[in-house]
């Protein structure tokens, strides 16, 4: 049993990793094998889990029929489980298909909620993947906002190929998107170092007179390190 289990999740993995690079025949194939194998094992926290990857990659070649029928058992599973877990991954893949057969209204409303039950439930990486997607449901302004919410989401959890993919959205989506851009990433050395001050529990004041600089820097640096994380304060940034 165990070898089992262990093989749904090394192909979950590959598969989901495989996505990352486009390759998404590859990925289909793991994840379809996964996505049975767990359904077979009866292994349904696990099936409501990945389902959702299964129908990205569906859509994503084109697959509509199949998308619509993995999210269909998605939501079944949600329904049985009855958590806020399954619910959240349920809403994803039906607006993964919403998305896909364009229809707008169903996409934004299934995604938002999606992005919503995922906070809730401590998932940010879901929450991220959420608000990636729901920014493709929109034009202009809010697509670049929304998408740069994303891609701090994943900067701030450390998603790196994630969030990849969500700056080289948002470069594409014009000056507005490539300034956005511009504000997520990496932390500077500097900004890392009073980071991890704060995180040790230091107050401003100290952590000026620690690195040998002025109080309103320390503030300066924090600001850029809140719109690069995307956290909207000390305690969030403490607690990231």
């Amino acid at each position: 049993a165990d070898f089992y289990y262990m093989s749904v999740l090394n192909d979950w993995a590959f598969g989901v990793a495989r996505a990352l690079t486009e390759d998404t025949r590859e990925a289909t194939s793991r994840l379809t094998h996964a996505a049975a194998r767990a359904s077979a094992m009866g292994a349904q926290a696990i099936e409501a889990l990945l389902l959702p990857d299964l129908v990205e990659v569906r859509a994503a070649v084109g697959d509509l029929s199949g998308a619509s029928e993995s999210a269909e058992r998605s939501q079944v599973l949600a329904e049985s489980l009855g958590t806020t877990v399954a619910s959240a991954h349920a809403s994803y893949a039906r607006g993964l298909v919403a998305l896909a057969a364009r229809r707008v209204t169903a996409a934004r409303a299934a995604l938002q909620a999606a992005a919503d039950l995922a906070s809730s439930s401590g998932l940010r990486l879901l929450q991220a993947r959420a608000l990636e997607r729901l920014a493709q449901a929109y034009d202009g302004s809010e697509r670049v906002s929304r998408a740069t919410e994303a891609a701090r989401l994943y900067a701030a959890i450390g998603a790196r190929r994630f969030e990849e993919r969500a700056l080289s959205e948002l470069r594409g989506l014009g000056a507005a998107g490539r300034r956005s851009a511009q504000t997520v990433g990496e932390l500077t050395p500097r900004e890392r170092e009073i980071v991890a001050l704060v995180r040790s529990g230091l107050a401003n004041r100290d952590i000026a007179e620690r690195l040998h600089v002025s109080e309103r820097t320390v503030e300066t640096h924090l600001a850029h390190v809140y719109g690069k994380l995307g956290v909207a304060s000390r305690r969030e940034l403490v607690q990231g």
